[in-house]
């Protein structure tokens, strides 16, 4: 796994169905995965250097997604990554045959205007090669800090 490789050995994941938990807790013990969504996750404030979404955020409908953002941005210290499907203009998309199941958008714009203290440290494009399904991870940092990131 990526992050074993950068040494990052107490990780954190929230996921809604029981069943997903279930299976992530047997497949790898190491993870704590709770029970949870990104509305309401059992954690203080600032509790974490760094959350982040990946393919999460496209699934939240656009009138609940502040929502989301400011739980997302009250549980992170410092970083927050969200790795989704981008998109010049809101925009619904079809999935799996559903209406109201994803949204593409402007990711950063979004966190950004929610929440003005967080900077655009870094945007990488990811495609097949990288195992993506071509979307777009932001790395944004709160608190405006500046410090050079390489290795994102």
């Amino acid at each position: 796994m990526y992050l074993d490789r950068l040494g990052i050995s107490e990780l954190y994941g929230i996921e809604p169905q029981i069943e997903a938990v279930a299976r992530a807790r047997t497949r790898r013990p190491a993870l704590n995965v709770l029970v949870g969504t990104a509305f309401d996750m059992p954690f203080r404030d600032r509790w974490f250097d760094l959350v982040f979404t990946s393919g999460v955020l496209i699934h939240i409908a656009p009138d609940a997604l502040a929502g989301a953002l400011d739980e997302i941005h009250r549980v992170a210290r410092r970083w927050i990554v969200a790795i989704e499907y981008d998109a010049p203009i809101e925009q619904e998309v079809a999935y799996h045959g559903h209406r109201a199941a994803l949204w593409k958008r402007d990711h950063r714009a979004a966190w950004q205007s929610r929440h003005p203290d967080l900077r655009l440290v870094r945007k990488l494009e990811l495609g097949p090669e990288l195992g993506y399904d071509s979307c777009t991870a932001h790395l944004l940092e709160k608190g405006g800090a500046t410090q050079r990131i390489e290795r994102f």
